[in-house]
């Protein structure tokens, strides 16, 4: 599956509420080792994640085309 989004989780900010893990509708994050871990491939864009997260830790931006990238 070729990914659409780009999701950023700032481990500097991120407290590890899981709020996250819990609202995102198609399962971008997991819970291991301690962090939250990111399966980009499976982001809408929806941007549920970044509006709820209460440490303002999570950033997504769609991807360039890259086609575009190599002109």
């Amino acid at each position: 599956m070729k990914r659409l989004f780009d999701v950023e989780i700032d481990s500097s900010l991120c407290k590890r509420c899981s709020i996250c893990i819990h609202i995102c509708p198609k399962k971008v994050f997991i819970y291991a080792n301690d962090s939250i871990k990111v399966k980009e491939e499976n982001c809408s864009g929806c941007g549920i994640c970044e509006i709820i997260c209460p440490d303002l830790a999570i950033k997504i931006e769609k991807r360039k085309d890259e086609r575009t990238d190599r002109r």
